[in-house]
């Protein structure tokens, strides 16, 4: 059963995590590199799906009942 679904249906426990993309001023390294940091920190914690939330997405996001935007699952970023 995937992520989403097991959510959805309340099945198991399950650990997300939360992050804020980099500025849009951010260079393509800067980027980069934050995203190598925060992956390195995640394989280590093994979470099982990452949220990630900007004032963009909050607007445009698939959400789910309760209005929360569904997770994305680890494996998928």
């Amino acid at each position: 059963m995937d992520l989403q679904q097991r959510i959805i249906e309340g099945e198991g426990e399950f650990l997300l995590f939360a992050l804020t993309p980099p500025r849009q001023t951010a260079t393509a390294e800067k980027a980069q590199e934050i995203a190598d940091i925060t992956a390195n920190r995640l394989k280590a914690v093994g979470v099982d799906g990452l949220t990630s939330t900007t004032s963009t997405t909050r607007a445009t996001a698939t959400r789910r009942p309760g209005g929360t935007p569904l997770p994305v699952p680890a494996d998928q970023c």
